[in-house]
């Protein structure tokens, strides 16, 4: 026999069982918990709220169709295979030379093909793919909508210059000013 008294009635007491018996002696723990926790729960004394001093560990994300760019991503490797010079037989044998892996022509084809939104051009192949098209689109595009800009080639040095022309400017500015502060110009 046994005798359960449940919370309400006071503290649950269990009696009446054999516990020398293994299955029983095994389950009885959990099964006392599992009752208990949803007596609890049934009562409402165990409610779960949010804790105001605790941030919160992950930030919320942005749902995925702000940032589903599969049918640009597809559009701006159909105008890098059509700037290439050859036919996309040799498009697809160069990247292949490459990246060391197999790229065939169909796959070329469905990276193109903004009907096949699942397939997409990875990740890894995008360097190959402007490599062999000769083509900066996808790097372009990549630092444009991160809001960047891309500078390739002699344009590189050029920006450098730039910089530190800018950088000694301002330098030459902070010296003055500093001159003027002491009192010599």
């Amino acid at each position: 026999m046994a005798t359960l008294r449940f919370p309400s009635m006071g503290t649950p007491v269990f009696t009446g069982f054999r516990l020398d018996f293994f299955p029983l002696k095994r389950w009885v723990p959990a099964l006392l918990f599992v009752v208990s926790f949803i007596v609890l729960i049934s009562q409402g004394n165990l409610i779960m709220r949010k804790d105001q001093q605790t941030a919160d560990l992950f930030p919320p994300t942005l749902p995925v169709a702000v940032i589903d760019y599969r049918e640009t991503v597809s559009s701006i490797c159909s105008q890098a295979l059509s700037a290439f010079e050859g036919d996309r037989y040799e498009a697809s044998m160069q990247m292949s030379r490459l990246t060391a892996r197999p790229v065939s022509k169909c796959m070329l084809d469905g990276y193109t093909s903004p009907a096949r939104d699942e397939f997409n051009l990875p990740f890894y192949l995008a360097p190959a793919l402007e490599l062999v098209t000769g083509t900066r689109l996808l790097s372009t595009w990549l630092m444009a909508s991160v809001g960047g800009q891309a500078v390739f080639g002699p344009d590189v040095i050029d920006s450098e210059i730039g910089r530190v022309e800018r950088k000694r400017d301002e330098l030459n500015r902070q010296i003055s000013q500093l001159k003027k502060a002491r009192g010599l110009k």
